[in-house]
């Protein structure tokens, strides 16, 4: 497996290739990625955080991917509380639709 790191004015991008006939596991230190950092994949889309000051790259056989490096943007917050919301809402239309019914 091959991990190569580019970096283009102020983007870094982590390229991994696994051309290997098994999944291949690869743990990065974050030193060579950046503190407060997370990998964004462009060719699949997929967010790898740091553990344990690693970042752990796994790629299935004959399979790659391009990373591109961003700072840690959480936890969307809004977007949760929206979904939740919209359940909470239909379970309360439900219940009205099934008072008015008796």
């Amino acid at each position: 497996m091959s991990v190569l790191k580019r970096k283009y004015k102020d983007e870094v991008t982590v390229v991994a290739i696994n051309n290997t006939k098994e999944t291949q596991k690869v743990a990065l230190p974050a030193s060579a990625i950046g503190e407060k950092q997370e990998l964004r994949g462009l060719l699949e889309d997929e967010i790898i955080r740091e553990e344990n000051g690693k970042f752990y790259l796994v790629l299935k056989r004959e399979e790659s991917n391009v990373y591109k490096v961003n700072g840690e943007t959480g936890v969307n917050w809004l977007f949760i509380s929206l979904i939740i919301g919209v359940n909470v809402l239909f379970i309360a239309f439900l219940i009205v639709v099934k008072k008015r019914r008796k």
